[in-house]
């Protein structure tokens, strides 16, 4: 097949990248799916991009990928077309940096319809594009079925890194009383419900009528203590479920499903909810992070895999940093941080790991601390308030 692509700069821009030299174009080129790949970068420079089409299991175009390059750095976005209360929606689902796609070297149709897998249609088969293997008809069903949801639970891998170092600094902090420590209600949720009730558990410190008829905290003093999970709030966590579109046309729950879900309950009652990117640039940004859980914000982050922190074994000058890693999408609360830098005998410094404190959705973890020093892919953050 002889691939069509669709070449469109900002208007205005005249560059010459890795992809040849682009002349301007006028932003009426410019098409929702352009409109939303450009949103969800949110940068500054110029960017230059071309794109290619995506297929799904039916060999129907359901989505694009994105290769850019701005400020001196390249990379690729893959975006789908999904479904939301009967709208046609493009969400950008992965972004990397400094990276070539294996789409790239397809060369038949490049299938995708769930996170992390690159799939290729020829010869009347499908091929994984890092292996090189033919795929069944019932792991593609399976596949599809995952979809672009988040779901929270799969197998886990302890993983082990070691540092040596001779002096280290760290900074930490947290929002004061953390976040409300609730958990899936089974049979009927997954992770991205229970992230949206921690947070409307949160706010309804502030908010009173969020959860009518229910305090989600109590006071010793000036001490907040959160409530446990209780009826009240699985009634909350089941709403979402609903409101949110989860297990509707995949398992779990979309980004899009997430944030309308939110937005309808807390409309409902008679609050306004905002939320802002905390991204830049399509990779996550821990200053924007910073700010917002010291200004009370929590975060939530939209994980397409992940590792919470067990362990960290500190011997005489050496760090092992025990984690527990998953490869599957999750949605976790952020409340916190904390970042050390290590220095060598000469003052100079050598490594730097910072770990995100998020309230996680599971029993007995409830609040812990999230590894993501390239082991764990933040897809999207957002930064939220109820007011």
């Amino acid at each position: 097949m002889k691939k069509k692509f669709i070449i469109c700069l900002l208007a205005g821009i005249v560059a010459t990248t890795s992809f040849g030299v682009y002349g301007s174009a006028n932003a009426e080129c410019l098409d929702e799916v352009d409109i939303a790949f450009l949103e969800f970068m949110d940068v500054e420079e110029n960017i230059s991009y071309i794109r290619s089409p995506l297929y799904n299991e039916n060999l129907e175009q359901n989505g694009w990928q994105y290769k850019f390059q701005y400020n001196n750095t390249y990379g690729f976005a893959l975006i789908a077309n999904i479904i939301e209360n009967d709208i046609q929606i493009y969400e950008v689902e992965e972004v990397y940096y400094e990276q070539e796609s294996l789409f790239d070297k397809c060369t038949g149709l490049p299938v995708y319809v769930t996170f992390n897998q690159y799939i290729e249609y020829k010869s009347e088969s499908y091929f994984d594009l890092i292996s090189g293997d033919e795929l069944s008809e019932e792991f593609i069903a399976a596949s599809v079925e995952k979809g672009f949801g988040y779901t929270g639970t799969g197998s886990k891998t302890d993983i082990s890194e070691t540092i040596s170092y001779s002096s280290r600094t760290e900074d930490s902090y947290s929002i004061k009383s953390d976040l409300p420590k609730y958990s899936a209600v089974e049979g009927a949720t997954n992770c991205a419900n229970v992230a949206g009730s921690i947070v409307i558990g949160y706010y309804d410190r502030f908010c009173e009528n969020l959860i009518p008829n229910f305090q989600s905290y109590r006071k010793i003093g000036t001490t907040v203590i959160y409530k446990l999970m209780s009826a009240e709030i699985g009634d909350i966590v089941t709403t979402l479920k609903d409101l949110m579109g989860t297990d509707n046309n995949q398992l779990g729950t979309t980004f899009t499903g997430f944030q309308s879900g939110m937005i309808e309950y807390v409309q409902t009652h008679g609050y306004r909810y905002n939320s802002e990117s905390v991204l830049t640039g399509g990779n996550f940004d821990f200053s924007k992070y910073k700010n917002s859980v010291k200004n009370n914000k929590p975060v939530a982050l939209f994980l397409n895999n992940y590792a919470f922190l067990n362990q960290i074994q500190e011997n005489n000058g050496q760090d092992v940093i025990n984690s527990e890693h998953t490869t599957i999408a999750h949605v976790v609360v952020g409340c916190g941080y904390k970042q050390h830098i290590y220095y060598n005998s000469s003052g100079q410094k050598i490594a730097e790991r910072t770990y995100l404190k998020v309230a996680s959705g599971f029993t007995p973890k409830e609040i812990c601390y999230l590894n993501i020093n390239s082991v764990s892919k933040i897809d999207k953050a957002i930064s939220v308030s109820i007011s």
